[in-house]
C-alpha cells in the first residue's frame, strides 16, 4: 500500500511540474504576442523563440514522464490489489488449517476418553 501512495504522489507531483510549466508557456506567449505588436528586435525574438522551444521540449518530456507514472501507479495498483486477494486467501487457508487441527485434537480427544472408559470398565469387570 505504501508503494501505491508514493507512485501516486510522485505522478501528482509530476502533473504539478508540468501544470507550472505550461503556465509559464502561455505567459511566454503572450510575451512574444506584446512584444511583436510593440516592434521588436531580431535578437529578442530570437531569444523567445529559443525559450519557446526549450519550453515546447520540457512539456513534451513531462509528458512523457506523466505517461510513465500513470503505468507505474497502475502497476502498483494492481500489486496491491493481488497481495490483498493473496491475504485474503491465506487467511481462509489458515482458518481452514485452524478447523481442521481442532478437529483433529477433538477426534483424538474423544479416542483417549473411549480408552480411558474401556480401561476403567475393564478394571472395574476383573475386580468383580
Amino acid at each position: 500500500m505504501a508503494r501505491l501512495a508514493l507512485d501516486i504522489k510522485a505522478c501528482n507531483d509530476i502533473k504539478q511540474q508540468l501544470a507550472s510549466l505550461e503556465g509559464e508557456y502561455s505567459k511566454l506567449l503572450a510575451m512574444i504576442e506584446q512584444h511583436q505588436s510593440e516592434g521588436i528586435d531580431i535578437d529578442a525574438f530570437t531569444r523567445f523563440i529559443a525559450r519557446k522551444e526549450y519550453l515546447e521540449k520540457k512539456k513534451t518530456e513531462l509528458h512523457e514522464k506523466v505517461k510513465q507514472a500513470k503505468e507505474q501507479v497502475n502497476r502498483s495498483r494492481k500489486n496491491t490489489v493481488a497481495k490483498g486477494r493473496d491475504r485474503k486467501i491465506m487467511e481462509q487457508l489458515k482458518e481452514k488449517q485452524n478447523r481442521e487441527y481442532k478437529m483433529y485434537l477433538d477426534k483424538k480427544e474423544t479416542l483417549q476418553l473411549d480408552e480411558m472408559a474401556v480401561l476403567s470398565h475393564t478394571r472395574k469387570s476383573n475386580q468383580e
